[in-house]
């Protein structure tokens, strides 16, 4: 999904936020350009006593640099205020990039827009780390932004805007009803420690997709006992409206079966399934490490480590096709966006296999580097003189 592309067709579509990043460019170039801009601007800092911030520069193949734009204006705007008041500047470079104040207030508008694409471009573009089972919640939380926000100050501007943002994107059909009928996504969800299919409840196809996930993947054990007695093995109708697959025993009881024939014939996947429903929910989700989570788990959940474990490996996104166009690899800030991609890489490489490094080739490196920076002190070589002294 190339999001800077839709965030640009989006951006050109609005006339008032075109004037208002094209302004935002020209005041940026204007301050890469000019040494004195730059001193004109951190001189007015020290006056005011505000914080001194570089102004971003975007780059239109680069994810969220428009947004780090406006950010580092708006902290710059009162002393860029002040610049227009004075009598100094009809004659500075300055003088016809700085913004309105109503293309100030419009950008701080915008900003809540821009920071919430930031935060989806962050989780689908992450080097290091799975993110498959967070997409069903996001999709479903940035599709439902687009059409609910509201902004008192520009309404109708920041309406359009998210309008035409919402239809650039389409991720309602462009990831098939917000993925809940992505295999991949659903399953992931399904498989999360802390929400366990929450967002396949909420769209009502929990039932129907954990018995679709059962009867895909029918473990060795009840294929081979249904061979053994020659017959098929008899599977459970969950109903809509079971909340739980704890409470499949409830069910066992109402349709007449008992509990050896069921765990006969009930397949082993299933049988995960309950127990991973009947362990303690995890309830803080930015504390779980899904990979970890699953890997202490596998002695008990096998079959259910091994699907989560080659699900995490795919990747979120087409990330990589999206990184040819930047210079970080990556999404663009403050301590990335002046490395070279070849040094990108290799330092992502480097961060994930660090802790396969031997500690004595470690400590090797680092006494290496100290001994080139502080060299020992060589030990003084006495050399005879060129005249000797004759003995008496």
């Amino acid at each position: 999904m190339c999001k800077p592309n839709s965030l640009l067709h989006a951006t050109n579509e609005v006339q008032e936020v075109k004037e208002c990043i094209d302004i935002a460019t020209q005041l940026s170039s204007k301050v890469h350009r000019s040494t004195l801009a730059c001193q004109l601007i951190e001189k007015e800092c020290m006056l005011l006593r505000v914080n001194y911030v570089k102004i971003i520069a975007p780059v239109k193949t680069r994810w969220n640099s428009n947004c780090f734009m406006l950010e580092s204006i708006l902290k710059l705007k009162d002393v860029l205020i002040s610049l227009t008041e004075k009598d100094a500047l009809n004659n500075n470079l300055l003088q016809n990039v700085i913004p309105s104040d109503h293309q100030f207030s419009l950008m701080a508008s915008l900003m809540p827009v821009l920071k919430k694409m930031k935060i989806m471009s962050d989780c689908m573009s992450k080097d290091t780390e799975p993110v498959l089972h967070h997409m069903l919640t996001m999709l479903y939380k940035t599709d439902n932004f687009l059409h609910d926000h509201i902004d008192m100050e520009n309404r109708e501007i920041v309406n359009a805007f998210c309008k035409k943002l919402s239809e650039h994107l389409h991720l309602a059909t462009r990831f098939n009803e917000h993925g809940r009928h992505n295999q991949h996504y659903a399953l992931e969800n399904l498989l999360y420690p802390y929400l366990r299919g929450y967002m396949l409840r909420h769209y009502g196809i929990f039932e129907e997709f954990t018995r679709k996930v059962i009867n895909d993947h029918l473990s060795s054990d009840a294929v081979s006992i249904s061979e053994k007695n020659n017959h098929k093995a008899t599977q459970v109708k969950m109903p809509v409206g079971v909340d739980e697959c704890d409470d499949l025993q409830n069910i066992e009881i109402e349709q007449g079966n008992n509990n050896h024939t069921i765990s006969q014939n009930v397949p082993k996947i299933e049988r995960e399934f309950e127990s991973f429903h009947a362990m303690p929910r995890v309830e803080e989700k930015h504390k779980v490490d899904v990979l970890k989570w699953w890997k202490k788990h596998a002695s008990t959940l096998p079959l259910l480590a091994q699907l989560a474990r080659n699900l995490l490996c795919i990747p979120a996104a087409s990330s990589c096709s999206e990184r040819v166009f930047s210079a970080s690899g990556g999404n663009i800030n403050d301590k990335r966006h002046s490395l070279s991609t070849q040094t990108a890489k290799q330092m992502t490489l480097i961060k994930v296999n660090y802790d396969l490094v031997c500690p004595h080739m470690t400590l090797k490196i680092i006494s290496d580097a100290e001994e080139a920076l502080d060299p020992p002190a060589l030990t003084p070589v006495r050399t005879p003189p060129k005249n000797p002294i004759p003995k008496a």
